[in-house]
Parts: structure tokens; C-alpha cells; sequence
């Protein structure tokens, strides 16, 4: 059992659960989408983005051990994010909100079946390309690419493999403790190869860390998920887009919103059109979450923009 060292330190403050400590405020951000709003776009969350304490998520510390969600001085391999699934589907690229700690090594995603006995990654599905941890901004969510869209059926899991150091070299945002599942979705793989829950791992049972990761994979639907309204259809293409994005709708759009990946409201329009083309062409390079509202609900999809 990993244990927790505690330490004082004038810039974090500590857990008031269990044998932790959070890394200062600035480490901690708001979710840049609308936990209300009915999500029809194919990017997955975990079940606690329905919690309010999603809208702030964090980095754990491990006092001298490092951090919990990264390699930490005890050379774990993979940190992991299960999603319980029904259905059938494919996995084109996983989101990963991070900090990187070195600017050297390379990360990858891979994606896993489930033990249905333990609830553990078991078999891999497939494995992303390769991204170097120089190429990875912090705070804002770095995509891993898959070349060829991976199959699944079912529970999977998603997992950030850590580049090889004897330090953390990449470190995972999580929810706040408590703010959690309750079905053991976080996971970790240690330098043994084996399987462990984080809520076992880190802290003193029953009250261990408890939280999910943001680990956020872009699925493609072939059963088992909930469709929308034939009524509230929305297009919106091109996406990567460079300079313009094109919406259409069934019905009117009454207002369109883009976050970022902090949350802040970076453009607000209010067409009342079915269709319109709108121009991107001012915003930086990143991922963005767009909300087009219209008299049937709000449909909220992640876009690119390059």
C-alpha cells in the first residue's frame, strides 16, 4: 500500500479527507463545458461531470513521493480512466488534460477492455501515436491520435502511458476527492505491470482518493448510446476548421457559445438562422467547446481549430 508523506509547504494546501495535499489554487480550473446541457457530440465524460464539484478540478501531490496521478518516486507506468459503456463503438483519438514536468520523453493512449471480475484495464485494444512531451501545453488538453480507429465493445478504459523517468514526467488532472464515480474507474498501473485502484493506492481506506481522471476519449457511436431528437439535429463542419465553421440546423439557432479549455466565454452570437457560417479565423489554435442552442435543448460538441 502506497503511503502519503505529509509536508508543510507555503504554497498547497491539504485534503481534508486523507493524507494528501493539493497543489495551490492555480492549479485548479473550470470545466469548459455545460454539465446541464444535453451532450450529443461524441466526446465521453466521466459520470462525475454530472457533479457541480467537476466545475474544479486539481493535481494531487504525494509530498516527496511526487504527484499521484504521475510516474511518482514510485515509477508507476499508465494512469487510467474506465468508462462504463453499453453498445458498441470506435475510438478515433483520446483528449488528456496534463502537465508535463519534463520536456523530454514521449507519451502515449491506450485503450483496454475490462477484467469483469477485478474491473482492471485487461487487453489492450490499441494504442495511439506517440507525442512528445515538448509538444504538450499546459493547461489545455493535448489529443492522441489513433491512425486507425479502435473497435470496442462495451466497458473500456483509457490510459495515458508515462514516458520512463525516475521523476514525475507527466502529471493527469483529476476531479477534486469526492467528487467520483463510486465503480472504481481510476486506475493505475505500477512499475510491477500490475493493476491497482487509486482509491486502494493512495490514502487510508475507506477514505482514499477518490476522483476520475481527465482522460476524455472522442467516440463514434454504433449502438448503445442515446440518440438525439431527429428535431434537434445540428451540423456543424468543418471540424478541424481553419478560418470559417458552418452550422445547420433543423431548427432556428437562437445562440451559439465557444469556450475554452478554461471555461472563458469566447464568443457569443445570437443568429436566430437555420444556417450560418461563422468566422474563427481570430481564435488561437487549441480545442474549443461549442453550445448551439435552439428551442429543442443545446448541443454541445467539441471542435479544432488550426
Amino acid at each position: 500500500m502506497k503511503k502519503i508523506t505529509l509536508a508543510i509547504f507555503a504554497l498547497f494546501i491539504f485534503g481534508s479527507l486523507m493524507a494528501q495535499r493539493e497543489v495551490a489554487s492555480s492549479a485548479d480550473f473550470k470545466a469548459p463545458f455545460n454539465i446541464s446541457s444535453t451532450k450529443t457530440n461524441d466526446t465521453l465524460y466521466p459520470p462525475s461531470a454530472l457533479l457541480p464539484c467537476f466545475d474544479t478540478l486539481t493535481i494531487y501531490g504525494a509530498g516527496a513521493a511526487g504527484y499521484v496521478l504521475g510516474n511518482n518516486s514510485y515509477l508507476d507506468k499508465e494512469k487510467a480512466e474506465k468508462y462504463n459503456y453499453t453498445g458498441s463503438g470506435t475510438i478515433s483519438s483520446v483528449l488528456v488534460y496534463a502537465i508535463a514536468k519534463t520536456t523530454t520523453g514521449s507519451s502515449s493512449v491506450k485503450i483496454y477492455d475490462i477484467n469483469a471480475t477485478t474491473k482492471a484495464p485487461n487487453t489492450m485494444l490499441g494504442q495511439s501515436a506517440a507525442v512528445a512531451n515538448s509538444a504538450i501545453v499546459v493547461n489545455n488538453v493535448t489529443p492522441y491520435d489513433f491512425s486507425t480507429a479502435v473497435s470496442f465493445t462495451g466497458s473500456f478504459a483509457c490510459s495515458v502511458v508515462l514516458p520512463t523517468g525516475a521523476t514525475d514526467t507527466l502529471v493527469v488532472v483529476s476531479t477534486k476527492s469526492g467528487c467520483y464515480s463510486n465503480d472504481s474507474l481510476a486506475w493505475e498501473m505500477q512499475s510491477s505491470g500490475s493493476w491497482f485502484s487509486v482509491e486502494t493506492q493512495w490514502g487510508t481506506p475507506p477514505n482514499g482518493l477518490k476522483c476520475d481522471m481527465v482522460i476524455l476519449p472522442v467516440v463514434q457511436t454504433v449502438v448503445g448510446m442515446t440518440q438525439i431528437s431527429k428535431d434537434n439535429l445540428v451540423s456543424i463542419y468543418p471540424n478541424p476548421a481553419n478560418d470559417f465553421i458552418s452550422i445547420g440546423a433543423v431548427n432556428k439557432v437562437e445562440k451559439i457559445s465557444i469556450y475554452n479549455t478554461v471555461g472563458q466565454l469566447v464568443r457569443l452570437i445570437e443568429p436566430n438562422e437555420n444556417v450560418l457560417n461563422i468566422n474563427v479565423s481570430d481564435l488561437n489554435n487549441g480545442f474549443y467547446i461549442m453550445q448551439v442552442q435552439t428551442e429543442n435543448g443545446i448541443v454541445a460538441k467539441t471542435i479544432s481549430i488550426q
